[in-house]
């Protein structure tokens, strides 16, 4: 067998077994921003910040399993209308948030403390206009 025909089945193997992936087992999503009408998330080195009208989500590390899954823990800053004190460091709230990447799809569930979870479809690519708290 020549180098280029080795070189060939190299490259072939890499990306039948899934290792050529940006996004395989153990590997952080993709860096990208993710939208849906309402919510803006950016992921940026396995950390991800989701903007929402009257919050701000920030979590990570975020690991992808196998199966495209992950669970991480953040914090959760709640906006109230009108300005935003700025000398005052902000009230957050522990969050949990698991979620599933299935192709250009990622569907989170965000469980922060004291409240009912909530789900959020977004869509890779997607950019979304964020109303501030009104």
């Amino acid at each position: 067998m020549d180098l280029r025909s080795l070189a060939a089945v190299l490259a072939l193997n890499l990306v039948m077994t899934g290792c050529a992936s940006a996004a395989g087992a153990g590997a952080p999503p993709p860096d990208e921003v993710w939208g849906a009408p309402g919510h803006a998330l950016a992921m940026n080195g396995g950390r991800g910040v989701l903007e929402e009208s009257c919050s701000r989500l920030v979590f990570g590390p975020v690991s992808l399993d196998s199966s495209g899954r992950f669970s991480a823990t953040g914090e959760l800053e709640q906006y109230a209308p009108g300005p935003q004190p700025g000398d005052s460091a902000p009230a957050t709230v522990p969050v949990t948030v698991n979620g599933t990447l299935k192709g250009e799809t990622m569907d989170l569930t965000i469980a922060a403390e004291g409240a009912a979870p909530r789900e959020v479809t977004l869509i890779r690519g997607r950019r979304a206009k964020i109303f501030r708290c009104l």
